[in-house]
C-alpha cells in the first residue's frame, strides 16, 4: 500500500466521519424543532405549597398562606396540551382529556389570583367533569351527572365545599373548551 492510497482512505474517513456528526446535529436539532411544533415536548410546573392537590402532591411548611404560595414543594414534567398533529383526518401523537387527569393552565383571571401572592403563576387542578357533564357541589360531595364523585384522591371524605366559582347546591353543566 503506497502513501496517495493511505492518504485517499483516511480523506474518505474523515469525510464520512464529518457527515455524520453533521448529519446527527442537524437530526438533533431538528426533530426538537418538530417536537417543539407538534407541543411533544414537556415543561416543567412549579407547584407551590398551598396544598390545593394534597396529598397528590406535598404541602409546604410555611404558617401563612403567602409563605405556602411562595414555597416550590414539587417540580413535575407535565406534558403540553394539544399535542400531535392531523393528516387525513387521522391524528398522531394525540392525547384527549380525560377525567382524573391533573393539568396546568394558566389564563388572565388565574394570573391574577396568583400574582397578588407571589409564587408559580397559574394553578394545577385535577379534572373531574368534561363537557355536557352537570356537576354539582352538595353536603361535601361532588356530584357529576347525579352520581357522588369517588375521589381517593383527597385527603378527607366529603371535605369539597362551594365558592365563588362553584356555589353549594347549584348544578352547571361544562361548557365546550
Amino acid at each position: 500500500m503506497n502513501i496517495r492510497n493511505i492518504f485517499g482512505i483516511l480523506s474518505y474517513t474523515i469525510s464520512v466521519l464529518v457527515f455524520s456528526i453533521t448529519f446527527v446535529a442537524f437530526a438533533l436539532t431538528y426533530s426538537r424543532v418538530i417536537a417543539e411544533k407538534l407541543n411533544l415536548t414537556t415543561d416543567t410546573v412549579y407547584l407551590s405549597g398551598t396544598g390545593s392537590m394534597y396529598p397528590t402532591f406535598p404541602k409546604g411548611e410555611g404558617k401563612t398562606y403567602s409563605e405556602l404560595r411562595k414555597q416550590i414543594v414539587d417540580a413535575p414534567q407535565m406534558n403540553r396540551y394539544p399535542s400531535g398533529f392531523e393528516i387525513f383526518g387521522k391524528k398522531f401523537f394525540s392525547y384527549e382529556l380525560k377525567r382524573g387527569d391533573i393539568v396546568s393552565f394558566k389564563n388572565a383571571k388565574t394570573i391574577e389570583i396568583t400574582q397578588k401572592e407571589g409564587g408559580p403563576i397559574g394553578f394545577v387542578k385535577r379534572i373531574i367533569a368534561l363537557p355536557g357533564d352537570k356537576i354539582e357541589i352538595r353536603d361535601g360531595n361532588v356530584y357529576i351527572n347525579g352520581e357522588v364523585l369517588l375521589e381517593p384522591y383527597i385527603a378527607r371524605a366529603r371535605s369539597t365545599f362551594g365558592d365563588i366559582t362553584l356555589k353549594e347546591c347549584v348544578p352547571l353543566t361544562i361548557p365546550e373548551g
